[in-house]
């Protein structure tokens, strides 16, 4: 009985049960009904792993790229994105979707579980196929956020 008691109390990053649930961020609440003004650009990286995932955005998703491109727009209009947000969004998605991809892969090659065995399973393939995907794409996200001319 006592032990169980001492787990709860190694939990104090625990949100209260009556309270909302809010993303964080290195250890900083993340507001994510603000992310039309986030200045860091983390809160954005975040948006670009979830579009990922929403939308989705992957090869394997059979979805054609207009319909694609109407479900990451009205992500984005959830959230109110100003223009300035949009462009960096655009210009993260693959680059977030890649770096999962190469998380995996230096997991692999260190040996860092569950990494190598998310890698043996063909994980790293996959997010691989998804960064490749839309970076191919980039114009159409692009067009599909409003966004004319993307600066790099």
């Amino acid at each position: 009985m006592e032990r169980g008691h001492r787990s709860r109390q190694r939990r104090p990053h625990l949100p209260p049960r009556s309270g909302a649930l809010e993303p964080r961020t290195h250890d900083h609440p993340v507001d994510i009904h603000r992310l039309g003004r986030c200045r860091t650009g983390i809160e954005t990286l975040d948006l670009a792993y979830a579009a990922h995932g929403f939308v989705p955005l992957s090869p394997d998703a059979s979805i054609i790229d207009d319909v694609a491109g109407e479900r990451l727009a009205a992500l984005v209009e959830g959230y109110g994105l100003n223009t300035e947000v949009r462009i960096q969004l655009v210009n993260m998605l693959g680059e977030r979707i890649r770096s999962m991809y190469q998380l995996l892969k230096d997991g692999y090659e260190n040996g860092a579980h569950p990494w190598s065995r998310l890698w043996e399973e063909g994980h790293g393939t996959v997010w691989l196929a998804d960064a490749v995907y839309v970076e191919d794409r980039y114009d159409v996200w692009a067009k599909a956020l409003g966004i004319h001319h993307v600066p790099t």
